[in-house]
Parts: structure tokens; C-alpha cells; sequence
């Protein structure tokens, strides 16, 4: 939200809750007026029609929501960011046993049992190797380093 609302220009109040649960209930209770969260925690309640979702953060629409644009169609590319999950290992692992690990949770992901689920959820995956997931959490934190840094000093 602090990334829209900076490039967007306009303002907006933050309210830290414990979780995405308090934060579904301000939502949904009217407490709050917009929210940012995982597509996974709302989508029990986008579902219901509780929540009216505006955007999705992902870099291609959803399959199941083909009307919902994403923020960067809506001009806002930089906006693109996915919540991700990673195994990782103490520094100087074996690189076989690294890149072992690495195959079996990519083919752990393909199994049909485990993409039905992935995909009930609406949650996308993408297998990267060693390399690219080192290169894709130095991006992450270039990416989202100095938004934190302007809502830990309050510098909007």
C-alpha cells in the first residue's frame, strides 16, 4: 500500500494489525476502507463477495478472476510483486545436495495432487535454480529496501 499510495500521490493512514485475520475483519466490518494482502487471505472472502478486490499484484491476470486487472496494467508496473516461499540451506551446502533439493521441490510442485490444491488457491509457482533464486532475492531487496526505509522514517 505504501508503494501505491507514493506513486500514486496520495495519502493514506496506515494501521498495523497482527495479521492478515484482524485485517480481513476491518475490512470486511467496514473499520478500514482498503487493504492490502495475500491473494490467498482474501480470496475466501472475494469469493463470498465480501471484499471487492481492485487489483492483483501478480504479473499476469488470474485465471479464475479474468476481469481483474493488475496494478501494472493499471499503470503501475513497479507494483508487481508476489508473496514467495523458499527452501534454503546453510551457507556452503554441497552443491548436489543443493541442487537435489532443488529438484525435488520443483517436482514436488508438478505433482497433480499438489497443483490442484496450488491452483484452488489461485497460488502460481515458478521452479527457479540456485542462481536464479540468489539473483531474485537481491532484486527483491533493491525492489522493496527503500520502501521500508520511507515507512520506518516516515519520509513519504
Amino acid at each position: 500500500m505504501e508503494s501505491l499510495a507514493h506513486k500514486a500521490g496520495i495519502k493514506v493512514q496506515q494501521i498495523m494489525t497482527k495479521g492478515a485475520s484482524q485485517a480481513l475483519i476491518d475490512l470486511v466490518a467496514g473499520t478500514v476502507n482498503v487493504g492490502t494482502m495475500t491473494w490467498t487471505s482474501a480470496l475466501g472472502q472475494i469469493r463470498s463477495g465480501k471484499l471487492l478486490p481492485i487489483a492483483v499484484s501478480s504479473s499476469a491476470r488470474l485465471k479464475e478472476f479474468p476481469d481483474l486487472p493488475t496494478f501494472k496494467e493499471q499503470g503501475y508496473a513497479e507494483l508487481t510483486a508476489v508473496s514467495w516461499f523458499a527452501l534454503s540451506g546453510p551457507a556452503g551446502l554441497p552443491n548436489d545436495i543443493t541442487l537435489r533439493l532443488n529438484a525435488a521441490v520443483a517436482g514436488m510442485l508438478e505433482l497433480p495432487e499438489v497443483r490442484k490444491r496450488l491452483d484452488r488457491d489461485a497460488i502460481e509457482t515458478r521452479a527457479m535454480s540456485p542462481e536464479e533464486f540468489t539473483a531474485f532475492v537481491a532484486s527483491e531487496i533493491d525492489k522493496w529496501a527503500p520502501v521500508a526505509k520511507r515507512v520506518m522514517t516516515g519520509n513519504q
